[in-house]
């Protein structure tokens, strides 16, 4: 049996005290710091999309009218 290949990619971003002092009051409690930038990244990337279906006309689920 062999084992798959796995893709790995790592990217990697240098920051200034300032900004990471920054990061730091934004991360939840007990959160890493990696955890934290992948939190922002998603939630940027999800109101990126929700209003990207917004200009398009896409019905929404927190549309009461589209969902009864």
């Amino acid at each position: 049996m062999t084992k798959p290949n796995k893709v790995v990619i790592v990217i990697t971003s240098r920051i200034t005290e300032q900004q990471a002092s920054e990061l730091d009051a934004m991360l939840n409690r007990g959160e890493t710091r990696s955890a934290g930038i992948r939190r922002i990244l998603y939630n940027a990337w999800a109101d990126m999309r929700e209003e990207q279906e917004r200009e398009a006309g896409y019905p929404s689920i927190d549309d009461r009218r589209n969902c009864l």
